[in-house]
């Protein structure tokens, strides 16, 4: 995130969980600074020639859909960014938090 969630003061950030649709998730052509770096973990070709990407993270995985890219493959590092207006986010107990605001 460009900028830090303004989030409800009852929320601790340690519980919060933060969803995505896969195919809100972009791929950062070039762009060192833009995103963030993960790596593929698995890849698929869905219906309509996307892939279906399993992604990792410090531990995490998730999975990303984009249009076909011949090349890519498990172990790549790929800079990927989710628009912030696309972020899911959650409590620990997995009530929907409203909070897409950047704080000033």
């Amino acid at each position: 995130l460009d900028a830090p969630l303004a989030l409800p003061e009852k929320i601790q950030p340690q519980a919060l969980k933060i969803g995505f649709r896969p195919e809100f998730v972009r791929l950062c052509d070039g762009a060192q600074n833009a995103g963030f770096s993960a790596r593929v973990v698995r890849k698929s070709l869905t219906v309509g020639g996307r892939m279906l990407l399993l992604l990792e993270r410090d531990g995490i995985t998730f999975k990303a859909k984009i249009d076909r890219r011949d090349g890519v493959r498990a172990g790549e590092e790929l800079r990927i960014e989710i628009p912030r207006e696309r972020l899911l986010l959650f409590d620990g107990g997995g009530a929907r938090i409203s909070a897409a605001q950047p704080l000033s």
